[in-house]
């Protein structure tokens, strides 16, 4: 009796060590899949497009760094900048500040930064994009309609992503801040370009 009920217990530990490895080994396969790490050519397409913003930055006479955004050149339907498998959803991105972005329209003001456009790069563009419309327009009600409509200039393409940014607080919301078509100045709405007005 007793070599048989050690024969049972040996099974049954073999069974029990069988199930922990199986269970081991899905949980690896599962956080090690293809789908779930970022592919070398999104890491590549992600670096080449931060390149490119830095060149945007570095040429003086050009706005291209505030109107640029990750897959302008070579439009995609999604983009999943964060490799998470989920596409055009909203993410945190930034080195020192973190903003709420959706990831079809990841401009190059929210991940590289411009000593040019200053401590706040979107700031900086919304207001040299005024006053390039204002240049172009002389009335600066055309040229906040001339940022928002001509430039394309949106938070995202998205409607789910759009949704889910309008929902952040205003203080957390990177496009109301800087971009919105109508400002809160302390006293009323005006402009955009008007508050920017020097």
């Amino acid at each position: 009796m007793k070599k048989g009920q050690m024969s049972l217990e040996m099974v049954i530990g073999l069974v029990i060590l069988l199930v922990v490895a199986g269970v081991i080994i899905s949980l690896l396969l599962y956080y090690i899949s293809p789908d779930r790490m970022p592919s070398a050519a999104g890491e590549l397409e992600m670096r080449e497009f931060i390149d490119k913003c830095e060149g945007y930055c570095k040429e003086s006479s050009s706005l291209n760094y505030c109107t640029h955004y990750f897959g302008k050149d070579i439009p995609v339907a999604r983009v999943d900048w964060d490799g998470d498998g989920a596409d055009n959803e909203l993410i945190q991105i930034g080195k020192k500040v973190q903003w709420d972005v959706c990831e079809d329209r990841i401009y190059c003001f929210l991940v590289a930064p411009c000593a040019r456009f200053g401590d706040v790069p979107m700031k900086g563009c919304a207001n040299q994009l005024c006053q390039a419309g204002y240049t172009k327009y002389e009335n600066f009600t055309l040229a906040t309609k001339y940022i928002t409509e001509e430039l394309d200039l949106v938070p995202t393409k998205d409607i789910e992503c759009q949704t889910d940014m309008g929902e952040l607080p205003i203080e957390s919301n990177w496009f109301i801040r800087y971009f919105n078509a109508t400002i809160n100045n302390g006293t009323h709405q005006i402009s955009l370009c008007d508050y920017y007005r020097n």
